[in-house]
């Protein structure tokens, strides 16, 4: 029997199968783990790629700097506009006040008066006034009318009737 129980000592597995409980091991493996983690994280930064990122960062906030810039412009421009127009308006409605008043004042008995009081005017006796006929064709001189030539146009033809002329040998 020394020979059979030999045998199944042999055989025999003495292990267990159960996982290991040592709460030391299993802390040491997590902080491992996370340390793992945090060192695929944090790379180190490539600075090529850093200098792209600030540079292309820097011109998208130009590009927004300018875009503002351009659109208070504009949203001022626009308030000026608008304040000049008001004052047009205005101006057109002050002018068609004052023609209105001059096409009412415009009478021909004040003009008379005007021109008597005011600038020593006297109506012409008969004797001062002549009439005179003025033919249909009056005594002007008629000159032809002048012929514009037309005006020139650029062209390939033109260069060359111009350059041509320059390069003939003359005989």
């Amino acid at each position: 029997m020394d020979t059979a129980k030999k045998i199944n000592e042999e055989h025999y597995n003495n292990s267990s199968t159960a996982y290991e409980f040592d709460r030391q091991q299993r802390t040491k493996k997590r902080q491992e783990n996370e340390l793992k983690k945090t060192n695929q994280i944090i790379r180190p930064i490539n600075k090529a790629k850093l200098f792209k990122y600030v540079v292309s960062s820097i011109f998208v906030f130009c590009g927004c700097l300018v875009f503002v810039v351009f659109y208070s412009r504009v949203t001022f421009e626009q308030a000026s506009l608008s304040k000049l127009q008001k004052q047009y308006k205005e101006i057109q409605d002050q002018n068609a006040i004052l023609k209105a008043e001059l096409d009412d004042s415009f009478d021909i008995k004040k003009v008379e008066e005007i021109a008597k009081t005011k600038l020593g005017m006297a109506k012409p006796e008969k004797y001062q006034v002549r009439y005179i006929n003025v033919p249909k064709q009056s005594y002007t001189i008629q000159k032809e009318p002048v012929e514009q030539k037309d005006n020139p146009t650029f062209s390939l033809s033109s260069i060359k009737n111009l350059v041509v002329p320059f390069f003939k040998k003359e005989k």
